[in-house]
């Protein structure tokens, strides 16, 4: 069975989440894998209390 590594980035900003895949070795590609929002509402603490 081969393996295969790949590394995963997350670039975390205040509005969005940036996902980045790169293959294995320093000539690996290198690819933009897509965004996600962060739009999401989440509940303040302070209503549970």
């Amino acid at each position: 069975m081969e393996k295969t590594i790949k590394s995963i980035g997350l670039g975390v900003h205040k509005n969005s989440i940036s996902i980045g895949i790169a293959d294995e070795g320093r000539d690996g590609e290198v690819r933009c894998y897509g965004n996600i929002d962060n739009d999401i509402l989440i509940p303040s603490p302070e209503r549970f209390i």
